[in-house]
């Protein structure tokens, strides 16, 4: 505020000094020629001369001074802004060079993906984006099961994904005791059914996070560092955009930018993988802040959630004390 201030100063001073200045060498002069010191009928003596031109020369020394000064300035001032404004963009152009290095990381996270599923008749592989996709189908199964009115009616077909997505309770079970692999999940959906459908979701996606982390669990670790390092670097440009004059236009153009590099991230994934996340943050309290802040999901069609009642997941909310906006959810017709 001070510095706005000094500069609205110095601004006036540049154009009221020469104003200033020769408003009273006017008047100086006209106050000579009424008190006879200049009289154009007598001839000005060499004695009067040299009087009146070591005052005009001191005074108008002194005008000239301030404005060498104000202008001395100002060009100091240019010099630190083009100063900053290089560093600005090199920080941004570096900024930009880590960002793509992570994406192109994350490109070579999902490359690497291959998950081999054995089952008694044949062997099924699932790589790279497919392996999203089989997410997203057991987390639907799992839902479906779940649903139904009596669940002992939908192990059949599905038994073999369900030893598959219990195997990690199973064993801990088998410690105490060898329980009827079939009753025990039975038992264990029924659980999740009792239970809210927010939480309800939380353990279907927890079932599915414990058997599958190995494969893709750092595949979600590195986007939330992508998405956070955004975050980061966005706050860092506002704070630093306060102490520009024209505050409230730089602070929109910074949160567009920094909209703009999310929305890159968010086109480098696939519909199966906005499905995961969307769940994926459901668990995670920090991801789902960073989904918020960037309407990360806005992608994401109501059709394809497990049901249109899930977009409230993501209505607006307060999340350790600090509120967030909600994600608009749009038909695949409107996207």
């Amino acid at each position: 505020m001070k510095s706005k201030l000094f500069l609205q100063f110095l601004k006036f001073l540049k154009f009221s000094v020469p104003i200033i200045g020769t408003l009273s060498l006017l008047w100086y002069a006209f106050a000579l020629i009424g008190y006879g010191h200049i009289n154009p009928n007598n001839p000005l003596s060499l004695l009067n001369a040299s009087y009146i031109g070591s005052f005009v020369g001191g005074f108008v020394g002194i005008f000239f001074v301030i404005l060498g000064v104000i202008l001395l300035y100002e060009t100091l001032s240019l010099q630190r802004q083009e100063l900053s404004q290089s560093r600005k963009i090199f920080n941004r152009q570096q900024f930009e060079t880590t960002l793509f290095n992570l994406l192109n990381a994350q490109r070579e996270i999902v490359n690497q993906i291959e998950y081999l599923e054995k089952e008694e008749k044949q062997t099924r592989q699932f790589k790279s984006r497919q392996f999203f996709v089989l997410i997203e189908e057991e987390i639907r199964t799992l839902f479906s099961i779940i649903s139904e009115e009596k669940i002992e009616d939908s192990l059949g077909p599905d038994q073999y994904f369900l030893l598959k997505i219990f195997e990690g309770k199973l064993k801990k079970a088998e410690k105490e005791e060898t329980p009827d692999k079939l009753r025990f999940i039975t038992k264990e959906l029924n659980k999740i059914k009792r239970l809210s459908q927010g939480e309800q979701i939380r353990m279907i996606y927890k079932l599915m996070f414990d058997h599958y982390h190995g494969f893709y669990g750092h595949y979600f670790r590195l986007l939330y560092h992508i998405l956070k390092m955004i975050e980061e670097k966005e706050k860092t440009e506002l704070s630093l955009s306060s102490e520009n004059t024209s505050f409230e236009l730089n602070q929109n153009d910074i949160i567009k930018t920094y909209q703009k590099y999310a929305d890159i991230v968010q086109a480098t994934l696939s519909s199966a993988e906005l499905f995961v996340l969307f769940y994926n943050g459901l668990c995670f309290k920090e991801m789902k802040k960073l989904l918020h802040h960037f309407n990360f999901l806005e992608n994401l069609a109501v059709e394809d959630l497990l049901c249109d009642a899930h977009k409230e997941f993501y209505s607006k909310c307060k999340i350790d004390g600090n509120e967030f906006p909600e994600i608009l959810f749009k038909s695949r017709d409107n996207l």
